[in-house]
């Protein structure tokens, strides 16, 4: 009884979502590429806007080129597992575009941007989230109950970071003081990367959904499921704001290059800019929808700011890749 309440509070508030933004279709976006129609798992965009790298069930993992008067294919990688894949459940890509990440459930692959030669592969059981750096040199990698923080071009293990749970999902900062990340266990926690050491703990009523770090590393963003956005200050952990709504899943979240804006995506199908310093909620958006009424088809899975913090740029479970004007 008590886990059918529960579903029915989900659905209230998702359907609430998705009526409320119904009545405001908000500033449409300036480009839309269709690449990708179905069995998107992951996602991740560049910090240039060149590119998107989308994660498929088929174990695909291709790189768009989004530079081209018409959306090109630069790449198409696959893991060893030829028959036995489970999809590429994460993708990140290196800040400046040179290097890629790309999970399986049981494996992990490096890859070089420029040539799609595959640098470095590793079988690793459990793997559940994964960040790269911003040089592109190591990898934070989120299993059932621990994050290995190692080399990549070495693959020896920096740092071993320790949950009582599934981490699905973690972070790490531009200049490279702070790792973040979030378990089922209703924990985020945060990281230093110049000795390993735990900071702080945030907890949440909820399991951990999506987590990011401003670039500088001043601030930390978690969100649960169903559960608060919150706003943190990473030099002594204290809470800055806590955004609204009160129960939302944020998809995903990033700030721009002067940690003074925060973009987030819901999974019920809208983003929000955020003032970082003052809370304040700047504009929002609607993804486009693959169907009229179909309001779980296209969850936010990724989402980030290009071009300078000129543009941000969205992409969707149903592969729709959204271009905004962020200014």
């Amino acid at each position: 009884m008590i886990f059918f309440r529960y579903l029915i509070s989900v659905t209230v508030i998702l359907l609430s979502g998705v009526l409320l933004t119904a009545c405001n279709s908000g500033t449409p976006s300036e480009k839309i590429w269709m690449p990708e129609t179905d069995g998107v798992l992951s996602a991740s965009v560049s910090n240039t806007g060149k590119y998107v790298l989308l994660g498929k069930d088929s174990g695909n993992a291709n790189l768009w080129d989004l530079t081209k008067k018409k959306i090109s294919l630069l790449h198409s990688w696959r893991h060893q597992e030829e028959n036995e894949t489970s999809g590429i459940i994460a993708v990140d890509l290196s800040y400046d575009d040179k290097y890629a990440l790309t999970a399986e459930a049981n494996s992990l692959a490096w890859w070089k941007v420029s040539t799609g030669k595959i640098l470095g592969y590793w079988k690793l059981k459990g793997i559940k989230s994964i960040a790269i750096s911003k040089d592109g040199q190591y990898a934070l990698v989120g299993f059932r109950d621990t994050a290995e923080y190692f080399s990549l071009k070495t693959s020896k293990t920096k740092y071993r970071f320790k949950h009582p749970d599934f981490i699905k999902t973690v972070a790490i900062s531009n200049d490279g003081r702070f790792a973040i990340t979030g378990s089922d266990n209703a924990e985020a926690k945060l990281w230093s990367l110049k000795d390993g050491k735990l900071l702080t703990t945030w907890k949440y009523k909820t399991k951990l959904f999506s987590v990011a770090l401003s670039p500088d590393g001043k601030y930390a963003m978690t969100n649960a499921v169903l559960g608060e956005t919150r706003i943190w200050k990473t030099k002594d952990g204290q809470l800055l704001h806590k955004l609204p709504p009160r129960r939302v899943t944020i998809g995903s979240a990033a700030f721009d290059s002067t940690g003074k804006k925060l973009v987030s995506g819901r999974v019920t199908q809208r983003i929000d800019l955020w003032a970082v310093k003052s809370g304040k909620l700047i504009r929002s958006w609607l993804p486009k929808k693959s169907g009229d009424w179909r309001p779980s088809s296209a969850n936010i899975i990724e989402i980030g700011f290009t071009e300078k913090d000129k543009k941000i740029v969205s992409i969707s479970s149903n592969g729709i890749i959204q271009r905004w004007n962020s200014k």
